[in-house]
Order: structure tokens, then C-alpha cells, then sequence
């Protein structure tokens, strides 16, 4: 559902695998320019390591349950420096917003997907 999102909107995705170390993590997310990070609640310690190395890291959307809720408010404490919505939160948000924001459609050159490998031999090598 995110994917599809993204993909009306024009919004391109950056996969990066989560068995990443903390370093190839943020090497992807700077050399992409990401401002928005989507993850599981069970990398936000990851997150955490490296929120003083992404400057362009804006807003974290996190896909939280209920065993992980209290994670997720302890997180939002800490990472001031982020928007940090649960995945539930944004889609309040959606429900109660009236304004609907115009986008154009995609079209069939533009960027839509950039998939990291692991880098097994130094950092992760994205591709589109």
C-alpha cells in the first residue's frame, strides 16, 4: 500500500535491506537525499544511531503494533530532531484531512524505485 502511494504521487522509493549495518544505512539514506524514512518498529535503535548522520531525514513513519507502541513513544522522545508519525497516525491523519493535494501522474521515464544491494565489498550499490 505504501509502494503504491509513493508511486501515484511520484514519490521515488529507496529500499535499503534492514540487516544493514547502522553505516551502509546511512550511507543510502544521504546519498539518496531521503527526507522520509518508512520502517517496523524493530529498527528504531538503528534509527537511533544514525539521526546525527542524515541531515536531510526529515519524518519517520513507523509501522508499530501494540507490543511495540511503547517503543515507538520512547523513540519519539528521544529524536527530536524528526516528525515521527505511527503508520496508524497517518492514516488518521488522511481521514481527516479535506484537503486532498493535487499530483501529477507519473509518467512512464520518471524514477520509481532505487534497490540497494548489501555492498558486499564496501558500500550498498543502489540500482534502478
Amino acid at each position: 500500500m505504501t509502494a503504491f502511494s509513493c508511486f501515484r504521487i511520484k514519490a521515488p522509493i529507496v529500499t535499503l535491506y534492514s540487516t544493514l549495518g547502522v553505516e551502509a544505512l546511512a550511507f543510502g539514506i544521504n546519498q539518496t537525499q531521503s527526507s522520509f524514512l518508512i520502517t517496523s518498529a524493530d529498527q528504531l535503535p538503528k534509527v537511533q544511531k544514525i539521526l546525527g548522520k542524515v541531515p536531510n531525514l526529515k519524518t519517520l513513519i513507523v509501522f508499530a503494533d501494540k507490543f511495540s507502541e511503547k517503543n515507538l513513544a520512547d523513540f519519539k522522545t528521544k529524536a527530536t530532531s524528526l516528525k515521527v508519525y505511527s503508520f496508524q497516525e497517518v492514516e488518521d491523519l488522511g481521514q481527516r484531512e479535506e484537503k486532498i493535494e493535487k499530483f501529477t501522474s507519473p509518467k512512464k521515464n520518471d524514477l520509481a524505485i532505487i534497490m540497494y544491494t548489501s555492498g558486499s565489498t564496501g558500500n550498498p550499490k543502489g540500482n534502478l
